[in-house]
């Protein structure tokens, strides 16, 4: 209810056979409309510099999970090993 007046359901808005008032629509011709419109020519340049612009925050955290992830593994496999086994025994 909108002030005092009850205008219908939604999708039915006004009363039965009421013409509705001030309602305004536009529209864009089928033919004014280019969805890929410079597509090629500014697309793969703006891929690649939005790409280059994400590099850091995917790039460094990646880099530095996989030497931790590289380290970790080599240290494990050197505790395997004759040596990594004499150098936990000597301390």
């Amino acid at each position: 209810m909108a002030g005092g007046l009850y205008s219908g359901h939604w999708g039915h808005m006004g009363r039965p056979h009421q013409a509705q008032n001030n309602i305004v629509t536009y529209q864009v011709s089928p033919f004014r409309q280019r969805a890929f419109a410079g597509a090629i020519s500014k697309g793969i340049h703006n891929v690649f510099r939005r790409t280059m612009a994400q590099a850091p925050y995917i790039v460094i955290p990646f880099a530095l999970g996989y030497s931790v992830f590289k380290y970790c593994n080599d240290k494990y496999a050197w505790y395997h090993t004759k040596e990594g086994h004499a150098h936990l025994e000597g301390h």
